[in-house]
């Protein structure tokens, strides 16, 4: 997939929740247009990470990384933490 498509995606889903949120919410109502423009002016951020991952022509192949990500988690060695 595209990153500027999984930018867009991204950009719309937040943009529904805020909606959503808003319409359950006075204050979130009240700040939904700071909120946005903040989205707005920093979209390129999520878009910048995202070409991190992508390849030469602006992939990003999920599900290869997600199988190298599972691969990877398997066959590390078990640890214990200790929480005390």
């Amino acid at each position: 997939m595209n990153v500027s498509v999984v930018t867009e995606r991204i950009r719309s889903y937040i943009n529904g929740q805020i909606t959503r949120m808003a319409a359950d919410s006075p204050i979130v109502g009240f700040m939904k247009p700071i909120i946005t423009r903040v989205l707005e002016n920093n979209i390129y951020k999520i878009e910048d990470g995202l070409k991190m991952i992508a390849d030469k022509d602006g992939n990003i192949d999920t599900e290869a990384i997600l199988t190298e990500m599972l691969e990877s988690v398997m066959s590390t060695k078990p640890f214990t933490i200790n929480t005390s």
